[in-house]
């Protein structure tokens, strides 16, 4: 899609993340949102909360902590689902103390 000239839209990342998230590929989905934001493309709560969740998922609770971090740096705040896999998250890999 990126080398035939179409051009992705927030739907179409938050789908190919979503879907790079399922397949386990956390860091190409962290990409990919790095390249969304490089195009000028604004990742909503959705965006932010499936990366959380699959970095959660995968026992980077602390990545997802940092995604966060950034994501309100931005000025965007998480919704609760992602807020909730966080903090579970957090207190399954014992790191609830630490951060």
């Amino acid at each position: 899609m990126f080398l035939k000239g179409c051009t992705p839209n927030e739907v179409t990342y938050n789908t190919l993340i979503h879907g790079l998230c399922l397949k386990g590929k956390l860091d190409r989905a962290v990409s990919l949102l790095s390249r969304m934001l490089s195009n000028k493309l604004i990742p909503n709560d959705v965006t932010y909360g499936t990366i959380i969740s699959g970095l959660v998922k995968q026992g980077r609770a602390v990545d997802g902590l940092h995604v966060l971090m950034a994501m309100e740096e931005r000025g965007y705040r998480a919704n609760e689902y992602g807020y909730s896999a966080l903090i579970s998250g957090l207190f399954r890999e014992g790191k609830s103390k630490e951060h």
